[in-house]
């Protein structure tokens, strides 16, 4: 069970958004947490909040003349405490505080000129070994600050594709591992010298398939700029991206009857006054080439579109069923391999798509309509689709 313990406004509304949580690490019951001002009465900031109680109450911590914090560090146990925390302001600096948060002086500012950017930084992480030391990211590396030398390090140059966000050290050994979003998930065993993809290769992956004749290969729709669509042909052990595929994907599905016939669909950016457009492709040859065989079209403005599932029928290649989002949600099919295609539902955003295993017209669909999360049984799906049945809960989520 959870209790909430910042405080709400006069009426019930939120007035914080909580960016960073922090233990004492001298006094597991001194708690600090970063937050961010909402849009909310007068008197009620972000900035820094502190408990001394385990979280029962707290009380307002003033970092320069700044509304929102993102991160906090802390030095470890057994040495000179001293608190760390990043502070969005109008000099977006990173503030010490060696009097439990009391006062805050400001760290040498990185300096775009020596290649270090000073830009909003997701974490920040104290080396376990060496409290002098601490480390953050910018937009595309990693950066290490040393209070003996108040000097700024880039330690990572070329190994991330995007902003790592997150950042464990391991306290007994020094092992550094690092997330970067859609960039994977890296390791280094000797101080960010090295480093090392762990397995990893993107970490947001929108939908995967799996070969329904040979368990050990899979597709990965990967959802990042640069990324295509990944393969594995081992179980998972290693992964290859399929050079000639779209990139940014949303949802890929395989031929039940000819495994090798893959599909895959991604959406365009959203125009403010045009809609939006969502695109499927096919390929015949394990996803080694191509070919654009529809694209789905929201005109309403500010529409988005965007394919989230895709089902091939196991008792006919040429029934396909795409499922996703539109102006109220959407549902279409193809019984002729995709020349044409018929409109199914509108009112139902579609995220998850599964047939009957013994009767291929019978597709079941969880979604969204009306506000409530449902799960829907869709009769006669490649026939004149003239039942759909609400077989719940009603409220899933």
């Amino acid at each position: 069970t959870w209790q909430e313990k910042l405080p709400r406004g006069p009426s019930g509304e939120a007035l914080h958004a909580v960016h960073a949580i922090l233990f004492d690490t001298n006094n597991p019951q001194t708690v600090y947490a970063g937050t961010q001002k909402y849009d909310n009465p007068a008197g009620y900031d972000g900035g820094l909040r502190k408990s001394i109680d385990g979280g029962e109450t707290w009380s307002p911590l003033k970092v320069k003349s700044v509304d929102d914090v993102y991160a906090l560090a802390m030095t470890p146990a057994g040495f000179s405490p001293t608190i760390y925390a990043y502070a969005y302001g109008f000099d977006k600096d990173i503030y010490a505080s060696t009097d439990d948060g009391v006062t805050w002086v400001p760290l040498e500012n990185p300096d775009p000129a020596a290649g270090v950017p000073n830009v909003l930084r997701p974490f920040m992480v104290v080396d376990p070994g060496n409290p002098k030391q601490f480390y953050s990211s910018g937009p595309d590396s990693l950066y290490q600050y040393d209070s003996g030398t108040e000097q700024w390090t880039e330690i990572a140059p070329g190994v991330f594709s995007i902003r790592p966000l997150s950042m464990v050290i391991h306290p007994q050994n020094g092992d550094m591992f690092v997330a970067a979003s859609t960039g994977g998930f890296f390791q280094s065993s000797d101080g960010g010298s090295q480093w090392v993809s762990a397995n990893v290769t993107n970490t947001r992956i929108n939908d995967l398939a799996v070969d329904p004749t040979d368990s050990q290969t899979a597709y990965a729709a990967v959802d990042g700029t640069g990324y295509s669509l990944a393969k594995t042909n081992n179980s998972g052990d290693g992964w290859d991206y399929l050079a000639n595929s779209e990139t940014r994907l949303n949802a890929v599905a395989i031929d039940p009857q000819v495994t090798t016939t893959i599909y895959a669909a991604k959406d365009t950016q959203t125009l403010q006054y045009y809609g939006s457009k969502a695109f499927i492709y096919k390929s015949v040859n394990s996803g080694q080439d191509w070919d654009k065989i529809a694209y789905l079209e929201c005109i309403i403005p500010t529409c988005e579109i965007t394919i989230q599932k895709m089902l091939v029928s196991a008792a006919d290649s040429n029934h396909i069923l795409v499922g996703g989002t539109g102006d109220n949600g959407t549902l279409v099919r193809t019984r002729d391999g995709g020349d044409s295609w018929d409109e199914l539902d509108t009112n139902t955003i579609t995220a998850a798509l599964a047939a009957d295993p013994n009767d291929p017209d019978i597709v079941y669909g969880g979604g969204a309509a009306l506000n409530l999360d449902f799960v829907f049984r869709y009769n006669d799906v490649w026939g004149d689709w003239t039942t759909t049945t609400l077989i719940g809960p009603d409220n899933i989520g």
